[in-house]
C-alpha cells in the first residue's frame, strides 16, 4: 500500500465515527447557547447622561430574533468541536475530544501552506472532505434562517468559541474549494465561498471586537482562496465571474459596520466592569488588582474616560478617516491615561501612601486597563475594505479578459461592463484603487499602510515592508 493510500486509509477510520451518524433536522434550541449568555440590558443603562451612544436603543436592535440561525451553528459546531463539550452529554465528551482532534487538526495541517493546489486531489483531501460535509451541511441549515444574532456574555472573561470554530469552518470550506476548483466545479467552489461569507456576517451582529476581527480574518481566508484557486483556474468563463461578482458584492453590501459594532459592544463591556466594581459584584482579582486601591477608585472618573474615548472613537467614520487621524487621536488620549495610570499607580514610590491613602483617585485606573487600541482595530477594518474592493475589482478584470480574450486598458472598463460605475475608493487614501499591468499580467491594487502608490511592483505583505496591497 503507498503512503498517500495508507494516510486515506487511517483518515477514514479516524473519522469513521463522525461520518457515520444521521444528524436530526429538529433539536432544542434553548439547549444551545454560548457559556454565560446574557441577553438582558443591564442596569446602569440609561442612568448616566454620559452615555456616548443610545445603548439601551442599540441592544434592544439586537434582540435574538424568533427564528435565530444561532442555535443551530452552535448545534452544528458541538458535532466536531471540543470547545463545545458543555453542550454534550458527559459521556459522549471523550469522543467529541477525540472526533474534533483529528478533524480540527486534520484541516489546520492541511491548509497551512500558501498554496493548496498541490494537494487540491491528493489522497488526504480526498478522504479528509466526505468526512466533514455531515458537519458543513448543518451549516447551511442553520444559513437557510435569514437572521442570525449570536447572544454571548458581556463581561471581559467571556468565552466566544464559535468564533473560533467558525475559523475551522473556513479551513474545511478551503479545502473544499481547492478541489472543487481543480475538477473546474466552479458552483461547489461557490457554495463554499457563500457558506464563509454568510458565516463572517454573522458573527458580526452584537459581537466584541474580537468576533469583528474574526470576520475579517474569514473573508481574509475566503479571498486568498478566490484569488489563488478560483480565478486562476484556466477552464473559467466569464459567466463564472459573473456568479462571482454576486457573491461579492451581497457580502459586502451587508449592513452591519464592523467597526462601529466593535466599538459600541466594547463600551457595554466596559461599562458592566466598571459598574461591577462600582457595585463591587466583580472581585478585584477579576482584573488582577489589589483591594485596596479598588476601594479608592473614583468611578465618576471612570464613567467619563470610556465616554470620552467611545464617543471620540464613533465621532469620526472609519469611512472619512482614510488616513487613520481619528484612531490616532483616540490612541493618544487613551496613551495619556496609560502615563498617568502608571505614574500615579504602578510606580513603586506611590505604591505605600497608594494603599494606606483614603482619598478617591484622579487617574481613570479601570479605563487605563481596559480601553482598547482603537488605532489598531480601525486598521484591520480598513484593511477589510480594501481586501473586499480589490477582490470585486480584480474578478472584474478577470471577467473582461475572458470575454474579450486580453485585458482591459483601464480599471474603469472592465467595472462598467461589470456593472460597477465607478471605481471604489481606496480606504487608505480616498483616491480611487489603482490598476497596472506588468509582465502581462493585471494587478488590481491599494497603495496600503505607507499611503505611497508603488505601481503595484512591491507587495506589502501586511505591513511587514514597504508596497502596495496587491490583489493578482
Amino acid at each position: 500500500m503507498s503512503r498517500h493510500a495508507l494516510a486515506a486509509c487511517i483518515l477514514s477510520v479516524l473519522f469513521a465515527a463522525a461520518g457515520q451518524a444521521e444528524e436530526p433536522l429538529v433539536i432544542d434550541e434553548s439547549k444551545y447557547h454560548l457559556p454565560g449568555a446574557d441577553a438582558t440590558i443591564p442596569a446602569w443603562v440609561g442612568t448616566r447622561k454620559d452615555e456616548p451612544f443610545q445603548v439601551k436603543e442599540f441592544l434592544e436592535s439586537r434582540a435574538a430574533p424568533a427564528v435565530n440561525a444561532a442555535p443551530l451553528y452552535l448545534y452544528a459546531m458541538s458535532r466536531f468541536a471540543n470547545d463545545f463539550a458543555y453542550l454534550v452529554p458527559e459521556e459522549d465528551r471523550p469522543a467529541l475530544q477525540e472526533r474534533s482532534k483529528a478533524i480540527l487538526g486534520e484541516a489546520a495541517k492541511l491548509t497551512d501552506r500558501d498554496s493548496l493546489k498541490e494537494i487540491a486531489t491528493s489522497p488526504e483531501v480526498e478522504a479528509y472532505l466526505p468526512q466533514v460535509r455531515p458537519y458543513l451541511k448543518l451549516v447551511d441549515q442553520a444559513q437557510q434562517r435569514p437572521q442570525c444574532v449570536f447572544i454571548s456574555g458581556l463581561q471581559i472573561d467571556s468565552l466566544l468559541p464559535h468564533a473560533q470554530t467558525s475559523r475551522s469552518i473556513a479551513r474545511m470550506c478551503q479545502l473544499e474549494i481547492a478541489n472543487a476548483c481543480a475538477r473546474s466545479d466552479f458552483k461547489t467552489a461557490e457554495a463554499a465561498e457563500s457558506r464563509v461569507f454568510r458565516m463572517s456576517r454573522d458573527i458580526r451582529p452584537r459581537g466584541m471586537m474580537i468576533s469583528q476581527l474574526v470576520s475579517c480574518a474569514l473573508d481574509a481566508v475566503m479571498v486568498h482562496s478566490i484569488l489563488n484557486d478560483h480565478l486562476s483556474q484556466p477552464s473559467l468563463t466569464f459567466a463564472d465571474c459573473d456568479r462571482l461578482l454576486d457573491l461579492l458584492q451581497k457580502h459586502q453590501q451587508d449592513p452591519v459596520n464592523m467597526y462601529v459594532e466593535g466599538l459600541k459592544m466594547e463600551f457595554v463591556m466596559e461599562g458592566n466592569i466598571v459598574d461591577g466594581f462600582q457595585k463591587k459584584t466583580l472581585a478585584p482579582k477579576t482584573l488582577d488588582l489589589n483591594s485596596m486601591v479598588v476601594s479608592r477608585f473614583n468611578f465618576d472618573v471612570e464613567w467619563k474616560a470610556i465616554s470620552e474615548i467611545a464617543a471620540l472613537s464613533l465621532a469620526i467614520p472609519l469611512s472619512e478617516d482614510v488616513h487613520g487621524v481619528g484612531g490616532r487621536l483616540v490612541n493618544q488620549k487613551v496613551e495619556n491615561m496609560r502615563k498617568n495610570f502608571d505614574k500615579e499607580i504602578k510606580s513603586p514610590l506611590n505604591s505605600i501612601p497608594l494603599l494606606l491613602g483614603t482619598t478617591k483617585l484622579d487617574v481613570p485606573v479601570l479605563a487605563s486597563i481596559l480601553l482598547p487600541a482603537t488605532s489598531q482595530f480601525g486598521e484591520a477594518c480598513r484593511r477589510h475594505r480594501a481586501r473586499l474592493q480589490g477582490v470585486i475589482l480584480f474578478t472584474a478584470v478577470r471577467r473582461y479578459q475572458l470575454k474579450h480574450g486580453r485585458l482591459p486598458e483601464t480599471l474603469l472598463v472592465a467595472a462598467r461592463e461589470a456593472g460597477i460605475q465607478e471605481i471604489p475608493i481606496d480606504p487608505y487614501d480616498g483616491q480611487p484603487m489603482r490598476y497596472v499591468v506588468i509582465d502581462g499580467k493585471p494587478v488590481v491594487y491599494s497603495v496600503a499602510i505607507d499611503r505611497v502608490d508603488d505601481g503595484g511592483q512591491t507587495d506589502w505583505e501586511f505591513g511587514k515592508q514597504p508596497g502596495d496591497f496587491l490583489f493578482k
